[in-house]
């Protein structure tokens, strides 16, 4: 246990270096940069903040996953990423963020509570720090890190005390460089002080959440394809457009009922027609490309789709199987599948080999998949199995990144 508790916290720390993670990772240096001529104390309270807003995703994150165990269902690390609602609101609302960073909108109290509040800006920094950090939960679950996958294979199957448990250690280890550079602010001197230059880094950081943007929409892509893609610009569009409007007729220092009323029509209108019109059709041609896929027994690149009954065929014959569980939505197996499963000479070998390569894909839950991961003592993807001539006794299971060597090192073991 102490072991598995370990591995969650460094699978934590390890989360802040994955793709996932970098466009809200320079959002946060971007707020330490601003912050860097404060005192040490104020640096503190900012990275307690941060800290409790990653603690606060974490811990919603596990009574979801305990719900969703209470009620007999499947739960596994990154499986919002499997709801079009979720990626909807995410799209949304990084979209917003974005539009603020390029100066459209801006979010602002009016006078009489900006005078109730002990330093306005510092609160508002504090609390800005805490949706940076469950900002950060939220964007690095399609990431399993290395350890993180192990610790929390144990974590969903054992009890809700336990679940929480595991949490809070990955997320004390996602919020540690950020509890250690606001501790010793030393660190941050290596960075210019604050000035007009911050102006032109905070277009980038708009640019950087735009790009995430891209990335939901590329997910939309592979899962739903054009028509997909359409709906989702559309929501892009109209979150884009409410910021302008928001800039235009509720700016700082105008009354501020008007800011108010224009955000909750934002809201209303987005969820309105998100319910109403583009969940509907999102969900009519996912269904129907998701059933079209896994009627495939052969898949365009000459892996197989993973099934049980396909496993048994294979272990009839003592076919060597290596099976890759991966997702639309996981970055690192889209990094581990290009860098190092698509490698011709990787595949000549293993096809000289007569290993039979399959593919379990987790883009949408399925009790097939479910089971594969819970006997690989995995909580999510990525996740790598071998079964030595088909006999899934004997599986081997690999870590969440890959080399060539190690498959084959593996194989020939």
């Amino acid at each position: 246990m102490a072991l598995l508790l370990f591995f969650a916290f460094i699978g934590g720390i390890i989360l802040n270096l994955m793709p996932c993670v970098l466009p809200v990772l320079s959002l946060k240096l971007f707020s330490l940069i601003k912050q860097a001529g404060q005192s040490r104390s104020r640096l503190v309270a900012l990275g307690i903040s941060t800290t409790a807003g990653i603690l606060a995703s974490f811990w919603a994150l596990a009574g979801i996953v305990a719900a969703i165990k209470a009620g007999g269902g499947a739960a596994g690390w990154g499986m919002q990423f499997q709801s079009a609602g979720f990626i909807a609101f995410m799209v949304v609302i990084l979209t917003a963020f974005a539009m603020s960073f390029f100066g459209v909108f801006e979010v602002w109290l009016p006078g009489s509570a900006t005078t109730k509040m002990d330093a306005a800006g510092h609160k508002a920094g504090l609390v800005g720090a805490f949706f940076t950090g469950a900002l950060l939960v939220l964007l690095s679950t399609p990431c399993s890190a290395p350890f993180l996958g192990t610790a929390m294979g144990f974590a969903f199957t054992a009890s809700t005390p336990v679940l929480f448990l595991f949490f809070t250690a990955a997320g004390l280890g996602l919020a540690l460089p950020y509890l250690l550079v606001c501790a010793f602010p030393a660190v941050l001197k290596v960075f210019p002080k604050p000035g007009p230059w911050m102006v032109k880094l905070q277009k980038a950081m708009g640019v950087l959440l735009l790009a995430t943007v891209a990335w939901l929409l590329w997910i939309v892509n592979q899962q739903a394809g054009n028509t997909g893609v359409v709906l989702f610009l559309g929501i892009v569009l109209v979150s884009g457009v409410f910021s302008f409007i928001i800039g235009k007729f509720a700016p700082p220092g105008v009354a501020f009922w008007r800011e108010a009323v224009l955000f909750a029509a934002a809201a209303i209108a987005l969820a309105t027609g998100w319910f109403a019109f583009a969940a509907p059709q999102y969900e009519k041609v996912l269904s129907d490309r998701f059933n079209a896929r896994m009627a495939q027994q052969v898949l365009e690149d000459g892996w197989y789709r993973y099934s049980p009954q396909l496993v048994a065929e294979f272990a009839k014959a003592g076919r060597t199987i290596f099976i890759d569980a991966t997702a639309d939505w996981c970055l690192t197996c889209k990094a581990n599948e290009a860098a190092v499963l698509s490698d011709p000479a990787l595949l000549q070998k293993l096809d000289s080999a007569g290993v039979v390569r399959m593919k379990a894909d987790w883009t949408r839950e399925t009790p097939e998949v479910n089971e594969l991961l819970y006997s690989m003592g995995k909580s999510g993807v990525p996740a790598y199995a071998i079964y030595p001539k088909g006999d899934k006794g004997k599986q081997v299971v690999l870590p969440e990144l890959l080399t060539s060597g190690l498959i084959l090192e593996a194989i020939v073991q």
